[in-house]
């Protein structure tokens, strides 16, 4: 039952992530997760040997004993290990997608411009007003050494094949240097031909390939344009993209609006961002309702939310791991009382006190590295499944394994494993050795 259980929970993540099937995923887990609970005793003693061999090494007669006590007992070490196995699955799962997450948007903050200058100026319908990037200013920005593009951009209201659409300006060129495009169809290389941009949801809602001949107005006339490119749009940065993209000059020939919303910057090479900054903030001064934002201040933003709800769900799993640590004392201090005899048989025979609670805590540490491995295993494969359902439902991950990270984690539970067996290893130190003998 066992082996059916995991081998189907197992399967149904890589369908799962290829299909984008995410409502698969959570029965997956159930199924895996009981699978390798069924499967606890008989994996437990190969686990056991294998992770404990290195324990007897190092700690010899003590390190040994503690291996033989936890392969003696499967049962019981799969057991132990199980409540262990489920906290650090979740927390792996949590930690994968978080990594993930951060990646991503990393990612797409990368392809941001260095700097942005925001028209902050609204009026009360929400509508930008007379805008402050004046033209002065255009000037001193594009008159700044520390800087090889100034790409202003402004935006209109209008209809796109009869339908209300925010239609923006800019240079075409400029703008695919500065602010990176991800083309999903068509192509960029000849901006000389101009014509129409958009976004893919765009395309994807009105049913438009390259090609495709549409009508746009912007309050002067309506004017049909060939559509040239479709790129990936994403809303998950604040300067994102716009939707639909002409140049300047076909722009203007509509009746476009002249006031300019934002202005993109691209720093020269070999050029500091500090140096670069502090020539745009003198360029830029006091002049209200500009607000200069950089890569750095997006990252901290965006990446910064991230965090913050990321911490709150690491800090509800690490109680299931709490959960585990505690399974782990109240075993090892059961399997002290039901040993007593035999502790006190080892303490006739020779072995000091110190040595016994060495061996009661490798041994703790031997079943906690098996729920390490087991919960860490399970929850990286649960969080890349998850991963790549997000990926298809265009959510903000793009898988990446935190190695360092999870190789923290596993040596941090390892350890609370071993500190969390301290009071039990004590217990044993103490045992009357004339009263365990004498046990029945």
């Amino acid at each position: 039952a066992g082996v059916v259980l995991a081998a189907v929970g197992v399967a149904a993540v890589p369908f799962a992530a290829v299909t984008g099937a995410g409502p698969l995923l959570l029965p997956a887990a159930a199924l895996t997760l009981t699978g390798v609970r069924l499967l606890g005793p008989w994996a437990a003693t190969p686990l056991v040997r294998l992770v404990g061999l290195p324990v007897a090494r190092v700690l010899r007669l003590p390190g040994a004993l503690a291996r033989t006590n936890a392969m003696r007992s499967p049962d019981r070490t799969a057991a132990t290990a199980s409540a262990l196995m489920v906290g650090l699955a979740l927390v792996s799962f949590v930690t994968v997608l978080v990594t993930s997450t951060k990646a991503f948007l990393d990612a797409e903050i990368a392809r941001t411009p260095a700097f942005t200058v925001i028209s902050g100026l609204t009026t009360s319908t929400g509508k930008q007003a007379s805008s402050p990037v004046a033209d002065d200013l255009l000037v001193r920005l594009a008159a700044l050494p520390d800087l090889s593009a100034v790409v202003p951009t402004r935006s209109t209201l209008g209809t796109a094949a009869g339908i209300q659409a925010d239609v923006t300006g800019a240079d075409l060129a400029d703008f695919a240097r500065v602010r990176g495009l991800d083309v999903t169809a068509g192509s960029l290389a000849d901006v000389s031909r101009g014509g129409l941009w958009v976004a893919d949801d765009v395309a994807a809602d009105h049913g438009w390939t390259v090609g495709a001949r549409v009508p746009v107005n912007l309050g002067q006339g309506s004017r049909t344009f060939t559509l040239r490119a479709v790129y990936r749009h994403e809303s998950y940065v604040s300067t994102s993209l716009p939707r639909y993209l002409l140049g300047s000059a076909d722009y203007a020939a509509l009746g476009g609006n002249t006031a300019v919303g934002a202005v993109l910057l691209r720093v020269a090479d070999g050029v500091a961002p500090a140096t670069a900054r502090a020539g745009v903030d003198r360029a830029v001064g006091a002049r209200p309702g500009l607000i200069v934002e950089d890569r750095a201040q997006v990252r901290r933003e965006t990446v910064g939310q991230v965090a913050q709800t990321a911490s709150l769900y690491l800090a509800l799993t690490c109680l299931a791991v709490l959960v585990g640590l505690v399974g782990i004392v109240n075993a090892m201090s059961l399997s002290i009382v039901d040993r007593v005899r035999e502790l006190g048989l080892l303490r006739a025979v020779g072995m000091d006190r110190r040595q016994l609670g060495t061996m009661v805590q490798a041994e703790a540490f031997i079943i906690g590295c098996v729920g390490v491995v087991l919960g860490i295993g399970t929850g990286t494969l649960f969080g890349w499944g998850a991963a790549k359902v997000f990926e298809h439902s265009s959510a903000p991950t793009r898988f990446t394994a935190p190695v360092a990270v999870l190789a923290l984690i596993a040596v941090v539970a390892a350890v609370a494993g071993v500190v969390a067996a301290a009071l039990p290893a004590r217990s044993a130190s103490r045992v009357d050795v004339l009263r365990a003998i004498a046990a029945e």
